[in-house]
């Protein structure tokens, strides 16, 4: 193993650590993105009942009970079209890739103490391999 390679792998070492307050931020919003998506579905339950509701009681006609949640399906999927659930021919709604604009510090930790983990073995044995080449 060259000094440079050890060097590198000394400066990965000592990068900055993870902001606790920034993990902490982030795992409250993710608690409340969490909250408002149950909101959200309480929400939708209620309203798809309402309307079943109203079918049963004959105060809405059954094709148009079906007309009305379609056109919402459809009006959701034009404000968010990740969340269509289904295409023309019957198959999900898949992105082909997920972009990160912004990584969190925290992560960054956690990914180059793995990178360090499975590399420490192998860095130990490289150099002592070059120190008893060297002598």
């Amino acid at each position: 193993m060259t000094q440079k390679t050890l060097a590198a792998l000394l400066a990965s070492l000592l990068a900055t650590p993870a902001l606790a307050d920034e993990k902490a931020e982030l795992l409250k919003l993710r608690q409340d993105i969490a909250n408002e998506r149950e909101e959200l579905l309480n929400l939708k339950n209620t309203t798809v009942n309402l309307i079943d509701v109203f079918v049963q009681q004959g105060l809405l006609d059954k094709q148009k009970a079906e007309t009305l949640i379609k056109a919402a399906k459809a009006k959701a999927v034009v404000a968010d079209p990740q969340q269509a659930p289904e295409q023309d021919d019957g198959k999900p709604k898949t992105p082909k890739s997920i972009r990160f604009a912004y990584v969190p510090e925290f992560v960054k930790e956690e990914i180059r103490e793995e990178v360090i983990a499975g590399l420490t073995n192998k860095v130990v044995t490289e150099v002592k391999a070059d120190a008893k080449k060297e002598q």
